[in-house]
């Protein structure tokens, strides 16, 4: 079991995610953390927002934008939840 604390707008992009995929997520949100049951479906999340990043993540200028901060922060928080598990 992974569990990992989100900020409101880290939750609001995973559940977006989530709901955008066709891949079956195994977890649970209790109020800001979420749960995943195995370490696959963290792992899938985890690759859609590095594709987010790519796609959304960066200005004009390709310095991250708001999104790309929020999503540079998941993958880093993922990152640590997915070694440590």
């Amino acid at each position: 079991m992974i569990t990992i604390k989100l900020s409101n707008n880290e939750l609001n992009i995973i559940n977006q995610l989530i709901k955008e995929s066709d891949t079956s997520i195994d977890f649970e949100i209790d109020q800001n953390i979420i749960i995943f049951k195995d370490v696959d479906s963290a792992l899938i999340v985890d690759e859609l927002i590095k594709d987010k990043l790519q796609i959304e993540g960066f200005s004009y200028d390709y310095s991250p934008n708001m999104i790309g901060r929020i999503c540079e922060g998941l993958i880093d928080k993922f990152y640590e939840a997915i070694e440590n598990s």
